[in-house]
């Protein structure tokens, strides 16, 4: 992350997951700052041509900075939560709902 920059280290950690047949949904936690904090979410999301698994985003940090983030995100259709309980419980509710099985079929439909 220090040599390479907080982009490109989400970026191949949301792909390696993405391709990892033992992880059925990511919860991923950004820090959505500003200056040498602003992510670049074109480049980290670059990497997913089409998710197989849900993945949702959990967004802290100033205002200044996060909302940015989120509208970035939104804009290209990811889910953003504020609150770490509310995306665990909607991650939860996407599996007791769909099952893993059901859900990835779900999701490459779409």
């Amino acid at each position: 992350m220090e040599k390479h920059g907080p982009a490109l280290a989400y970026k191949h950690a949301i792909e390696a997951l993405q391709e990892d047949p033992e992880v059925d949904g990511m919860i991923v936690h950004l820090f959505a700052g500003f200056g040498i904090w602003f992510l670049d979410m074109k480049e980290i999301l670059s990497g997913i041509k089409k998710p197989c698994k849900p993945i949702l985003f959990w967004l802290i940090g100033p205002e200044k900075g996060r909302e940015p983030t989120r509208l970035a995100l939104e804009e290209e259709g990811w889910p953003t939560f504020l609150e770490i309980h509310r995306t665990v419980r909607v991650m939860a509710s996407l599996f007791e709902n769909y099952g893993r099985d059901g859900l990835r079929k779900f999701i490459t439909r779409i």
